[in-house]
């Protein structure tokens, strides 16, 4: 093992650094510009990502899919038919919301309470819990607006079409 003087730090870019220089975080303003530029690469990724639906088709691309979906004759109106035909089947209840898994709602809500305190303590979040307003876009039968929204916002609302 070489002795502390002897070994090399590395810097952000992971380049070697020499002894006794020390790395400096990135400016705020940097960093947020980075954060910006690694969700884009995710996004772009996630894009060109290749798959198949139910009906064992295969497809190129997120975009891919969506262009097979929404052609033809019944397009967009087909897509949305079919999830209201779905969901008219269903029973308005959690179990029914979550297609017979009523045992994931609790470990739903919970990670999603999680996942909104990490959004607080790293920034992405500025609104204090109890205070600013939340809309549950989709909110069907207001589960997670119930369960997750309520009491950390002090004004809420639903929206389901």
């Amino acid at each position: 093992k070489p002795p502390p003087s002897a070994r090399l730090a590395t810097g952000p870019s992971g380049a070697a650094m020499p002894p006794g220089k020390v790395a400096k975080k990135p400016a705020a303003s940097k960093a947020k510009g980075l954060k910006a530029a690694a969700k884009s690469k995710v996004a772009a990724r996630a894009k060109a990502v290749g798959g198949g639906d139910t009906n064992g088709s295969k497809y190129e691309s997120v975009d891919a899919l969506w262009e097979q979906e929404l052609k033809g004759e019944k397009g967009r109106d087909g897509w949305y038919a079919q999830g209201e035909s779905y969901w008219n089947g269903q029973d308005a209840s959690i179990d029914g919301v979550l297609g017979g898994f009523a045992e994931t709602h609790g470990p739903d809500i919970r990670e999603s309470k999680r996942f909104l305190e990490l959004l607080r303590r790293s920034g992405d979040l500025t609104v204090r819990a109890g205070d600013g307003s939340a809309l549950d876009c989709g909110a069907g039968i207001g589960r997670g607006t119930a369960g997750l929204l309520r009491d950390p916002f002090c004004q809420g609302g639903l929206v389901e079409a």
